[in-house]
């Protein structure tokens, strides 16, 4: 009799171990960015799911890869690139090992493997979501019909924000499956700087700049090229200037416009300090806290989200079709500004009305830290993610 009882208490344990099991999810990637190191360490503690990682661990276009750490493996997979065309070689190990239920993969029609990723995926049984820009634009026929046959493969397509439900309903794709998950950089590190920086760095920075009294402190983070459209600032800040209006830019990055930019700075009689780029986020830190608006008059994507966690308000264009997703967290009159596209009169009357905000700068910084928190935070992120994943193991999509 007790060697039946023993029996049946460790088989009801190794039903409850079966059943508080964690279902493994496979994440392909040609490659993860470096800025997406804290949403896969927040997706690698989850008390829910296992989260497999799998891409190249080489940098791409520029851009330094995450590398993975001792809270993140990344499982190595092959990427090469020719011209625009992209390759993933080795992604069908994903698919298999640890037998995951879900396949999340970078959702890119132009990349031929994400294809076979999804169709081998639903041929084996596994469900799969894309993880993708999706929809930002309204496109010719042919390409909406190629986008949307993509898509439809998955069991939903994870964006970066609300615009593109509209976009694909209008493209006759079920808005039921398109879940918004918003985008997210190091809230966490940004947080740990924002608390110690004060009034004084204010003070250092323009004085380290040598920046004169009474001037307003404008600033922008990217690399100079010419869609960044900084010879708009330019035009803006000239105007200002002729109406009495004191300013001083500074330019983080670098890049082919450069040369051009401070040729055109100096015939305008402009202040605008070149850094060059800075990759030290103390630095960024107290750059960003110091300025009084981030002006990127192209489109605005991870910069909005990084200059709003230092407390800056951010002002960019109205053509969303010519936008980043990111930059649906720009509210007009409350942490920045949307000025008509292409237009460097309307772009200084957004640069006066944020400068002229009667609110104190105290408030200001708490408001555009704010309207971060809920949605553009690894954590929400993971929690978006996890929502729809739970959807559509219950089968509700």
């Amino acid at each position: 009799m007790p060697g039946r009882c023993s029996k049946v208490l460790n088989d009801k344990r190794a039903s409850n171990m079966q059943a508080h099991k964690k279902i493994n999810i496979a994440i392909i990637y040609h490659f993860f960015p470096h800025y997406r190191a804290p949403v896969l360490k927040a997706l690698s503690q989850s008390t829910k799911y296992n989260y497999i990682f799998w891409g190249d661990t080489a940098p791409f276009s520029g851009i330094e890869s995450f590398r993975g750490d001792n809270v993140v493996k990344i499982n190595k997979i092959k990427m090469r690139s020719r011209g625009k065309s992209i390759s993933i070689h080795g992604w069908y190990k994903a698919i298999f090992h640890k037998n995951p239920k879900i396949i999340i993969v970078l959702g890119n029609p132009n990349i031929i493997a994400t294809w076979l990723v999804a169709i081998y995926s639903i041929a084996f049984g596994k469900h799969v979501l894309f993880w993708s820009h999706g929809w930002l634009k309204k496109e010719p026929k042919w390409k909406a019909w190629l986008r949307c046959t993509y898509f439809s493969l998955s069991s939903g397509v994870l964006v970066y924000g609300t615009r593109a439900i509209e976009l694909a309903r209008q493209e006759g794709f079920d808005a039921n499956k398109v879940f918004p998950i918003y985008n997210s950089l190091d809230w966490d590190s940004s947080e740990a700087y924002f608390e110690k920086l004060t009034d004084d760095d204010v003070e250092s920075v323009r004085k380290e700049l040598d920046i004169a009294a009474g001037r307003r402190l404008l600033i922008c983070t990217a690399r100079l090229t010419e869609l960044c459209r900084f010879d708009l600032l330019l035009d803006a800040m000239e105007l200002l200037e002729r109406q009495g209006l004191n300013l001083s830019l500074i330019l983080v990055g670098d890049g082919p416009s450069g040369e051009n930019l401070k040729k055109l700075a100096h015939e305008k009689k402009l202040d605008v300090r070149f850094l060059g780029a800075i990759y030290d986020e103390h630095k960024l830190s107290r750059l960003i806290f110091s300025s009084e608006i981030t002006v990127s008059p192209g489109k605005i994507g991870l910069t909005a989200m990084h200059s709003l966690s230092y407390g800056t308000p951010v002002i960019s264009h109205d053509n969303l079709d010519l936008q980043m997703p990111e930059v649906e967290v720009i509210q007009t009159g409350h942490n920045g500004a949307l000025f008509a596209y292409n237009d460097g009169v309307d772009l200084a009357n957004a640069i006066r009305s944020v400068l002229d905000w009667p609110v104190s700068r105290t408030d200001i910084r708490r408001i555009c830290r704010q309207s971060l928190i809920g949605r553009y935070t690894p954590d929400a992120q993971v929690e978006r993610i996890e929502s729809t994943v739970d959807a559509i193991l219950a089968g509700k999509p």
